[in-house]
């Protein structure tokens, strides 16, 4: 649990770690992806596992989508506490204390008691595209 906690924490500055001013550069040569010596250099903890893990593609680089697919299945570890595929009520709960049945029957949108990562995603994307359209709707300013 420590290491996926370690890793999620890396991948949240790496995936941002393209320009976002508040956090640390790891793309230090400036080509666009980041590799294993750059991560460590800023992490020295972090392993050659995890970097393979967020490798999908195996060019020993990660792109930022890859960093962002690997912060996302970082996250998602942390909330299946049991390690069952799946997150139940009561594991949303202990992250989230605000999230209700109700709330968790939409997001468990195949009725099975859990939330899989799938799913999970399907309701950010739809919370995304229901912020956009308010946003859109909104009168522009001054």
């Amino acid at each position: 649990m420590l290491a996926v906690t370690a890793a999620s924490a890396l991948l949240f500055s790496a995936s941002l770690a393209h320009g976002h001013p508040n956090k640390p550069r790891l793309d230090t040569n400036g080509d666009g992806l980041v590799d294993l010596a750059e991560i460590q250099a800023a992490r020295p903890d972090f392993t050659v596992e995890q970097f393979n893990k967020a490798d999908a593609n195996g060019d020993g680089l990660l792109s930022r989508d890859e960093l962002r697919a690997a912060h996302g299945r970082a996250r998602f570890e942390r909330l299946d506490q049991d390690g069952s595929g799946g997150a139940s009520l009561e594991e949303l709960q202990s992250a989230r204390p605000g999230i209700t049945p109700e709330l968790f029957g939409r997001m468990d949108a195949n009725g099975d008691g859990q939330v899989s990562p799938e799913e999970m995603r399907a309701m950010h994307q739809e919370r995304q595209h229901r912020h956009a359209e308010r946003k859109a709707k909104q009168p522009p300013e001054d």
